[in-house]
């Protein structure tokens, strides 16, 4: 027993003992915090007397703008091609705030150049755009990045400190930029599109930059894709050889970024003019029901007169043209188009052209044919749709080349041009327009182009034209006069008064000749002549056919001494501008009774047209010379 109360008591002496150490313990501990207590109030009170640090200060100012200007988590929903551009002009910055840090002089210069057309070009492209992507300003002077404060090292150590800072973010990033603007601090937010490398590489030491795909993939988008006639062979092979390294020399970097800008640039454009060619199409259409169309006459030689129809009869249709009524006869007469003719035929073509785009051009070519300005600016639009670089769709479409090369719409449909039938201003534009009518200017008149035949179907009745005969008479032939039946009847003639089968010119001895004189309407414009012969037996007789225009020498027209001739013969670079001309035959036969191995003109009670003229002659055309007239040369 007296053991337990030893270990008791012992137990009971070791617990004061620790309870006294602890107290002591907790005693000294509060001194020594009253003591700090009183230094840092005091330390309070007088800082608070002084005022806030430089540091204090910043540290508030960055949480008071952190607070009220909440980091965004995402790009600003603005275009790509936006944002592109605000992305270089950020680093076009950042390249010149690390060549002022590194003392580069003729760096500073060159990035400071970079950076202002990069902020050239992306005012440009923001014009019209409520939302521009926030971006750092060429006269920035950087001061932090994210949580690196700059000014805290050396020049040459911030330098590669911003470049790694900024060339190691991931694409699509934002980052923070403290940065003094005008003499004032400010936080900037920006955010990097796709590619986010440095031009001019790392300043630490490192000259080769990484080219990162999406850069790569930027440029085959936007640079890669445009046609050889924007993009030469030489400059395609160049850009193709740096992106198959994977890296590029400052150098290099610098003309990838400036080509990758320019395309960009050049891309935006396209989009903007191919949304407008949208719009002008659309207004296009608006206007085909309604748009001037022509009544148009063609005639048998393919000329067309286009006009509006103001008269038919039986013998011509007569068409109002700006230049006077023009009066087409139906004998010259191939086909008569009326305007409804025509849009139906216009929209049939338009169909099959939007099925089949190959059919565009051929389309484009008859709106222009046909006098159809509004319907071949809607068709250009169409061309020009689905290829923006058609020179004949753009000239169609009203357009015209400006400064640099450039496509400029001017005067058109689409941009507010009324459609109204184009006059000549002059009598050199007027001339061509009248000529291709049909029209023919002569001594200062104008003439119209009229049809005009003339024929002698048979001997057997009356000839239209005078025949002048020498030493040959037009001879009958009866059924039974052959050299059997002259054996028994002299005369040739039947008993019972039947009137003769066949008659022809044939001379009465052993030569003659006949003439045909031919006295047209009006001056010869075009001429064909026929003139029928036939030699009976071979090597018994000949026949010489010649023409004579009037106060001009003979020219032979056919010659044969066997078989026959029916055919036209084109005589108009003889006769053109005159109106009278003969056509003469000499015969020569074997001397016998019969003589008639060579026959002229030879014709059956039914033959028709065995002497023909077929001639397009000239008439005055009082309209047009009025018109004339009144034009300016």
């Amino acid at each position: 027993m007296s053991g337990n109360r030893y270990r008791t008591r012992r137990r009971v002496v070791y617990s004061d003992n620790v309870g006294g150490g602890f107290s002591v313990l907790v005693g000294v501990g509060l001194l020594i915090g009253a003591i700090f207590g009183v230094i840092w109030a005091v330390g309070k009170l007088k800082r608070h007397a002084e005022g806030p640090t430089a540091e204090e200060k910043a540290a508030k100012t960055q949480k008071t703008v952190r607070r009220s200007n909440p980091m965004p988590t995402g790009p600003v929903q603005t275009k790509p091609a936006l944002d592109r551009a605000a992305s270089q002009v950020t680093l076009a910055v950042v390249a010149k705030e690390i060549a002022r840090l590194k003392g580069d002089v003729s760096g500073l210069s060159r990035e400071y150049g970079r950076a202002t057309d990069a902020k050239g070009r992306l005012s440009a492209l923001a014009q019209g755009e409520e939302k521009v992507p926030d971006h750092l300003d060429p006269g920035d002077e950087i001061l932090g990045v994210e949580s690196v404060d700059l000014r805290k090292f050396s020049s040459a150590d911030a330098a590669g400190r911003l470049f790694r800072a900024v060339d190691r973010m991931p694409s699509n990033t934002w980052l923070t930029f403290r940065v003094k603007r005008g003499g004032v601090e400010k936080d900037s937010y920006v955010f990097l599109h796709g590619d986010t490398s440095i031009a001019g590489g790392d300043p630490s030491g490192g000259n080769i930059i990484r080219i990162t795909n999406d850069m790569a993939q930027d440029i085959q988008k936007e640079v890669l894709s445009l046609p050889a006639n924007v993009l030469g062979r030489a400059e395609r092979q160049q850009i193709e050889a740096i992106l198959g390294k994977g890296e590029a020399s400052p150098e290099e970097y610098a003309f990838l970024t400036r080509r990758l800008a320019s395309a960009i640039g050049t891309n935006v454009d396209q989009e903007n003019e191919r949304a407008a060619m949208q719009v002008q199409l659309r207004a296009v259409e608006k206007l085909l029901p309604t748009a001037p169309v022509p009544d148009v006459a063609v005639a048998k030689d393919g000329r067309r007169i286009s006009g509006v129809l103001s008269g038919e009869t039986e013998m011509a249709v007569t068409i109002e043209t700006p230049y006077g009524r023009v009066a087409v006869r139906r004998t010259e007469l191939a086909h008569l188009y009326t305007s409804k003719e025509l849009r139906d035929e216009f929209d049939r073509r338009l169909d099959t052209a939007k099925k089949l785009p190959e059919a565009f051009p051929t389309l484009l070519t008859w709106t222009r044919d046909w006098g159809l300005p509004v319907h071949r600016e809607c068709v250009a639009y169409h061309m020009l749709l689905m290829d923006p670089h058609d020179r004949h769709a753009r000239l169609a479409a009203g357009y015209y080349t400006g400064a640099g090369g450039k496509w400029v719409l001017g005067a058109s449909v689409a941009a507010g041009a009324k459609p109204v039938t184009k006059k000549a201003e002059s009598r050199a534009q007027m001339q061509p327009e009248l000529e291709a009518m049909g029209f023919v200017l002569r001594n200062g008149r104008w003439f119209t182009r009229a049809p005009w035949t003339g024929a002698i179907d048979t001997l057997h009745a009356p000839a239209p034209f005078k025949i002048a005969m020498s030493g040959v008479a037009i001879v009958p032939w009866h059924e039974e006069d052959t050299p059997q039946a002259r054996l028994f009847n002299p005369t040739g003639k039947p008993k019972d008064g039947t009137p003769p089968r066949l008659r022809f010119l044939g001379p009465t001895g052993t030569a003659g000749s006949a003439a045909v004189a031919v006295e047209a309407p009006g001056e010869i414009f075009e001429c064909q002549v026929k003139a029928s012969g036939t030699v009976i037996l071979a090597k018994m007789a000949t026949l010489e056919v010649t023409i004579t225009p009037e106060g001009g020498s003979s020219s032979r027209l056919y010659a044969i001494d066997e078989g026959g001739n029916q055919a036209y013969v084109d005589v108009s670079a003889l006769v053109r501008g005159k109106k009278r001309f003969t056509v003469a035959a000499r015969m020569t036969t074997t001397n016998d009774k019969y003589h008639g191995y060579a026959r002229f003109l030879q014709s059956l009670p039914d033959t028709k047209e065995v002497f023909g003229v077929r001639a397009v002659i000239l008439q005055s055309a009082p309209d047009i010379d009025k018109s004339w007239a009144n034009t300016p040369p």
